[in-house]
């Protein structure tokens, strides 16, 4: 294997991440569509931002994967499994996989859709994807505020790669580090996962506010209650609540629940004039992730019984109907008591 970078997809964050890693060593990226491939490899070009040189694109995933030995998926969780599970028959102990997915492998909406409950152990992180497909072990994942337009304009951010093997981190953080992208470590890898899954509901009820401009004395009473949902849903799941007061929780929580550029938060601004989620999704190619998350969030917080009036009160609004005034009303009378009583 030659010294250089797979970036599994070709999408905006994938995009980044590719550009973040030409700046230490090559990039190969793997794309499905040979027209994307071209461009890359071509005209330098990928939705309109020019790459640099040394990232090239290939449609062939058993060979990406035998010339790099550090992999970084960056693929929608509805897909994870599926392209995983390609892969696998081309991974090696020799492989490293950090992926970049902010969401939760679990059975389809489809599937959920008449189901009225889910159980934790049919809920898994990327990485639990990862080991069980693959049997790979040197595994982590990247999360935190990691708005891909920013980056792309040089504009200073950070990163948690987290893994509990040292040597996954260090080879991360070789390919991607950079003076204007910091990146931390953190062993708590299923926690930094979950958070990264979690932040994104509440994400989409901060669009809501925006868009119904509720004022930011709503938006900061959301981000403390969210950041308390999460750690329930962190303990629900037998995970170190760690990660939730870090750059991968709190952090990502607010960069993503504060910008334009966000799916989560766009899709909330689109609820609050009234569209349906079918009628969003009409004009969207992609769900946004938090929207899948929420709905496994509600279904185990019903099966264990947890304490998330935010993620009960979003999902009555984009799967059930229910007016977003009518259940901030509900959220502004729910009998909190203690205000902080998750440490």
């Amino acid at each position: 294997m030659k010294k250089q970078v797979g970036i599994i997809g070709s999408g905006s964050f994938g995009m980044t991440l590719a550009h973040l890693a030409s700046e230490n060593q090559d990039v190969l990226m793997y794309t499905r569509r040979e027209e994307v491939a071209d461009s890359i490899n071509k005209d330098h070009l990928l939705k309109g931002f020019k790459l640099n040189a040394n990232i090239k694109a290939s449609t062939d995933l058993e060979y990406v994967c035998n010339e790099c030995r550090l992999l970084i998926p960056v693929i929608p969780s509805t897909e994870f499994r599926k392209v995983i599970k390609k892969m696998a028959e081309f991974l090696t102990p020799q492989h490293f996989l950090i992926h970049g997915t902010k969401g939760l492998d679990y059975p389809s909406l489809e599937a959920l859709k008449d189901k009225d409950t889910l159980k934790k152990d049919e809920v898994f992180t990327m990485s639990e994807v990862i080991r069980q497909e693959t049997g790979l072990v040197r595994v982590g994942c990247l999360a935190g505020p990691n708005l891909s337009k920013e980056i792309l304009m040089n504009k200073p951010a950070a990163t948690v790669i987290a893994s509990p093997f040292n040597e996954v981190i260090q080879m991360g953080t070789e390919a991607l580090k950079s003076n204007k992208f910091y990146i931390f470590s953190s062993f708590e890898l299923q926690g930094t996962e979950l958070v990264g899954a979690f932040k994104n509901i509440f994400a989409i009820v901060a669009g809501i506010i925006e868009g119904s401009q509720l004022g930011k004395n709503v938006f900061g009473l959301l981000i403390t209650r969210a950041m308390r949902e999460m750690i329930n849903f962190l303990e629900l799941l037998d995970s170190d609540k760690t990660p939730a007061l870090g750059t991968a929780g709190l952090g990502d929580l607010v960069a993503t629940s504060a910008s334009g550029d966000s799916r989560n938060f766009s899709f909330g601004k689109k609820l609050s004039t009234g569209l349906s989620l079918d009628e969003i999704m009409k004009t969207q190619n992609e769900l946004a992730e938090g929207v899948r998350t929420l709905k496994a969030a509600y279904l185990l917080s019903k099966e264990y019984n947890i304490d998330a009036p935010i993620t009960n009160m979003l999902h009555q609004v984009v799967y059930e109907g229910l007016d977003f005034n009518r259940a901030l009303s509900f959220m502004m009378s729910y009998p909190f008591s203690e205000d902080v009583d998750y440490m």
